[in-house]
This record gives structure tokens, sequence and C-alpha cells, in this order.
């Protein structure tokens, strides 16, 4: 099974062969960093998932962030370098038409377009219908929130850097207060952080039972001073990599709340929460509110990293309950991915 899935992911790049860099799992899709074949070029970045109907379901994003769609079935036999009129609907959208090409006798590669919409559309879209050859077939798009921006986030790695044609053109809104153990404020883009945090965020989150989260592209997630965010219904959250700091400090919940304290500029309350899991934790929350901007509630979590140092978990909100489940359901997600 393995070997199929390795098959399938470095069919869809941008070259038809490609050697593997790196692997990594998002939301239950398999996904991975490759490079051009015999090098160690990078060429793209690619995840895809196996459904009932034996069909895989390709995403892929190369070096120019040029990215694509694609389907592959063993039991396919298809003329390498044909191609089909096909048209595609996501949930309740307008239809798009489009051309598949064969790029092996079991898969088809759809180029899609280079539109942040299109990109929401499939990071946000519940089910894709694809209509093709008088057949017309149904994925679910489970965990597309998560795998897009983590192949984005793997490309940007891999490229050192890099704009992202997707992000949205919205401002976000408010982000929690700056917070970082070693008091740095406005640092420049770690895009190794960046890219494992939005991992490691998107595997957490599909841990949980919060409903309808996306995780934010990396453009949007700039002005929190965070490594990766996700966004829910009427809550927000983020991830930070902290590398030079540790749970076990017995000052980590006295910076974290001095940070938040001396970043709010109105009414502020504070406190730590206890540590009721079986794993080493730090947990604060704040309230910061002024009669122009309301009451904003953040809860802080702070977990051991794998690789050394700290993850920040940051929840907020302005509705008090609501954040609050949020935080409970998070610190389950991250006690069942991280810890």
């Amino acid at each position: 099974m393995l070997f199929i899935i390795a098959a399938v992911i470095t069919a869809f790049g941008q070259s038809a062969s490609a050697d593997v860099m790196r692997n990594f799992q998002v939301a239950g899709w398999s996904a991975g960093a490759y490079s051009f074949e015999g090098t160690r070029t990078f060429s793209h970045c690619a995840g895809s998932t196996r459904y009932v109907s034996g069909i895989y379901m390709v995403f892929s994003i190369n070096r120019s962030l040029t990215w694509s769609v694609g389907f592959f079935n063993p039991a396919w036999r298809l003329n390498k370098g044909s191609e089909y009129d096909i048209a595609f609907v996501i949930d309740d959208a307008q239809p798009t038409t489009s051309r598949a090409t064969a790029i092996s006798g079991e898969g088809v590669s759809i180029q899609l377009a280079d539109s942040s919409a299109l990109f929401t559309q499939f990071r946000r879209g519940r089910q894709l219908r694809v209509a093709a050859a008088n057949q017309v077939f149904t994925f679910n798009l489970d965990g597309t929130s998560a795998l897009l921006p983590a192949l984005l986030g793997c490309v940007q790695q891999e490229n050192a850097g890099g704009a992202n044609p997707f992000a949205g053109r919205t401002q976000p809104p408010a982000g929690p207060p700056s917070t970082s153990s070693t008091h740095a404020k406005n640092t420049p883009a770690n895009n190794a952080h960046q890219a494992e945090a939005t991992v490691v965020l998107a595997n957490v989150m599909s841990a949980t039972k919060v409903p309808g989260f996306s995780i934010l592209p990396a453009d949007e997630v700039a002005q929190y001073n965070m490594d990766a965010a996700w966004a829910g219904t009427g809550v927000l959250g983020a991830l930070k990599v902290v590398p030079d700091a540790q749970v076990d400090d017995p000052k980590l919940a006295s910076v974290l709340l001095g940070r938040a304290a001396e970043d709010c500029k109105g009414a502020f309350l504070s406190g730590s929460l206890p540590d009721i899991s079986r794993n080493k934790s730090v947990r604060v929350f704040t309230s910061c509110g002024d009669d122009k901007n309301g009451v904003l509630t953040t809860y802080y979590l702070a977990v051991r990293r794998p690789k050394g140092g700290l993850y920040l978990f940051t929840t907020f909100s302005a509705t008090q309950e609501t954040v609050k489940q949020a935080d409970e359901n998070l610190r389950q997600g991250v006690f069942q991915v991280v810890t």
C-alpha cells in the first residue's frame, strides 16, 4: 500500500519521475516533498488519499506554485498523453470546465487556475463532483482544509520563501498578544517553523471536535507573530514554535502573562490553569477589554516539542464560552497528536 501511495504522489509532480525528499501525514492524507529524479533539486509537494471506489485523489503544488489535482486508479487503462473534457463542481458552486491529461495508463492530472477563490473553494469545500466520459465521480473533501495549506508550507520551506498566490485579500481580525519566551517581537518568518507548525496544527485540528475549522494560509498568519493559525465559527487559534524555551521553566507562565498584560491597552485579567493531563504542560488564560473593542479572552497551552523547545497553542474569541469549549477540544487533539 505504501509503495502505491508513493507512486501515485510522485507521478503527479512537475516531472513524471521524482525522488522522495521527506514524507509527512496531514489529516488522513499521505504527503511529501519530492525532487527531480536523481537529483536533490526540489520539484513539488503533493498529498494523496484513497477512496472506497479504489480511486486516489492527489493534490500537487510545484516549485513554481502551479497546482493541480489528479486521479489515479490501478484498474484504468488510459493512453498516456490523451486529453479528456471534464467538468467539476465543488458543493453548490458553478461548474468549471477543464481538460484532464493522462500522465500514465492509470492516472490523469488537471492543472488548476491560479486563483485564490478556487484554492479557497477546495480548502473549505465538502464535496467534489467530477463529470467525465459520461460518468460522474463524487469525492468528499475531508481534510483539504488542512492538506492544502500544509502543501503550501511544504513548498515555501523547500523554496526557502516565496509569495503565496492563494492568500485571501481580506485583512484578518486582530490576533492574540505577541508572545515569546525570548521577548522577541516582529521577528522574521522562519520558513522551517512555519511548515512544521502547519503540519502539526493540521493534524491536531483534525483530531479535535471543533466544527467547521480551516487552516489559514501563511500570508494571513503573518500579523499574528505565529507560525500557523486556524479559524472556526467565532473563534481563532494559532501555533508558535519556540525552540529555545522549556515547558518546565518555572518562569514560563509569568512570561506569557506578562507579555499579554504589556500588549493589553484596556482592563486586564489573567490566571493559571491546572495541568490535569499526564503530560507536562503549562496553561494560562487572559482577558483584555475596552469600551471600543469589547473583551477578548485568550487561552494559552504550552507543550513539549519532540525536537526540543515547546509548542505554544493560542485560542481566542470575543465569546468566553466559545473559546473555553474550543480550548477544551484543542487540548484533546494536542494530547492525541503531539504528546
